[in-house]
């Protein structure tokens, strides 16, 4: 795997920092071929072994044929988003990513070119990427690389609600509707789901779970929660936006956006690639 440096320099001073930039650990660490190859094919090889700042979600040429990616045989514009989503422009240390929110990639493989996102979650000096662990984070010249246990594959809406575990009930009321799941399949979509600690308190405040709603009940919840054909992310939504239910109210105040002046959106912009989710506080119901 890729190597460490030295905790002191020849003269047994201090830790003398990183001497190779992102390609060079790859090149010399070996076992990384596929994806440099990839990334130069698409214009990110020269940043990598340049000066600059930037982090890359490393994949070993053993790891992308566990995980059955075959960018040698995908096409160039597949490839392509797969491989940016695993590159960010600036270098990114562990506490820096959002704590179980979203951050942009350099994909730009969202409905009218937006950029794709990746789930985070901070745990202590460690962050987990769309549910997957890094094996070991390596500092260069340039930026950071995570070689991470696993890839990455773009999301879909469908797939995005089950990575992120503070959606839960709501993606669990998705399932049991087979017509709002069908409908979120066929994007772009804009959902605005409820946390789960909301979602939980509600149900209990009720003395119900989500089986026991009615359907009915799920589908209001469900439908005033989605702006069907329609990719909005939060700087882009209207005064009054119609979601599949009713029309809600939208407001800001204080960098706060709220809905109805009841929720207010807490993570944001969780582009997929068929349309993008936005975490809330309440339901809309």
């Amino acid at each position: 795997m890729l190597p460490f440096q030295s905790c002191k320099d020849d003269n047994g001073g201090g830790d003398p920092g990183p001497t190779q930039n992102i390609s060079e650990y790859m090149t010399s660490d070996g076992g990384y071929g596929v994806m440099l190859a990839a990334l130069d094919k698409f214009g990110l090889g020269t940043q990598l072994n340049g000066t600059g700042s930037f982090t890359l979600l490393a994949l070993s040429d053993n790891q992308l044929f566990a995980d059955n990616i075959d960018l040698v045989n995908m096409s160039d514009a597949e490839a392509e988003i797969f491989v940016k989503y695993h590159f960010f422009a600036k270098k990114i240390l562990p506490a820096e990513f959002p704590n179980n929110g979203y951050i942009a990639t350099e994909s730009a493989g969202g409905p009218g070119g937006k950029k794709l996102a990746i789930y985070t979650e901070v745990i202590g000096d460690n962050v987990r990427f769309n549910g997957k662990n890094y094996i070991k984070k390596v500092d260069a010249t340039n930026g950071v690389i995570y070689v991470m246990e696993g890839s990455l594959p773009p999301p879909t809406l469908i797939q995005a609600l089950a990575i992120n575990p503070n959606i839960k009930t709501y993606k669990n009321a998705v399932n049991l509707e087979a017509a709002i799941k069908t409908a979120l399949g066929t994007g772009p979509n804009t959902v605005f789901a409820t946390s789960e600690t909301k979602f939980i308190e509600y149900l209990n405040a009720n003395n119900t779970t989500i089986t026991s709603l009615t359907p009915s009940e799920r589908r209001k919840i469900l439908n005033n929660s989605i702006i069907a054909g329609s990719n909005k992310h939060s700087s882009e939504l209207s005064a009054t936006e119609t979601t599949m239910g009713a029309d809600i109210l939208v407001t800001e105040s204080g960098g706060t956006i709220s809905l109805n002046g009841k929720a207010s959106i807490t993570k944001s912009n969780g582009q997929c690639v068929d349309g993008v989710i936005h975490v809330i506080s309440d339901l809309l119901n």
